[in-house]
Parts: C-alpha cells; sequence; structure tokens
C-alpha cells in the first residue's frame, strides 16, 4: 500500500539531458538520457528546512526549485533538466538518507 501512495505522488514527468560535445567551445549538444516521474516546486514554497548545510554563493530566489524523485545513480550535476517546457541547471543533488528512497535536487531555472 505504502508503495502505491509514494507512486501517486510522483505524477510529473521529468527529463534529465546530458551533454555529449566533448569540445567546451563548440555549443552544448543536450540529448536525453533518463526520464522519472518527480514533483517539483519552488524551492520558496517548498518548506524545505535544512538549507542552512547548502551553500548556494548567492541568494536563494524564485528561480530555484526542489525536484523530488525516487534515487537514480547515474544523474550528476553537469546534466540538465527539462520539465513543462523550462530548462533547469542542477545546483544541488540531495541523496537518501537512512531507509528513505528520495532522492532530492536543487535546480536553478535557466534560459
Amino acid at each position: 500500500m505504502k508503495k502505491l501512495i509514494l507512486r501517486n505522488c510522483y505524477r510529473e514527468k521529468i527529463t534529465f539531458f546530458s551533454n555529449v560535445n566533448t569540445n567546451v567551445l563548440d555549443k552544448p549538444d543536450w540529448r536525453p538520457k533518463k526520464i522519472v516521474l518527480g514533483k517539483m516546486r519552488p524551492l520558496s514554497e517548498s518548506g524545505y528546512k535544512p538549507l542552512d548545510t547548502h551553500s548556494f554563493g548567492d541568494i536563494i530566489s524564485a528561480e530555484y526549485f526542489l525536484f523530488r524523485m525516487r534515487e537514480a545513480s547515474d544523474i550528476n550535476k553537469k546534466m540538465r533538466i527539462h520539465t513543462k517546457g523550462q530548462w533547469y541547471e542542477i545546483k544541488r543533488i540531495i541523496k537518501p538518507v537512512g531507509i528513505s528512497k528520495e532522492m532530492k535536487i536543487i535546480a536553478l531555472a535557466v534560459d
């Protein structure tokens, strides 16, 4: 029953893209790498408490979003996220702690 409840809360399709262009001088060529179900909210509305432990180097604004999904080991900070017609740059990946299987990603909306 718990698995059914967990699946129902992840309803948004989140696509992770990887840059296949190895030359840093060329324009990035983002290709789909992984599609997961998850949920996203603006970081300011998410009520995410342990932000003191994460350094952003700037002020948290409405441009930051919190993505929550099942753990996926092949996701890294070099990837981009695309969902609902918007691109996001991954800033922090917070791995599950203890028995939790939920991974959190803090990402910045980009043009």
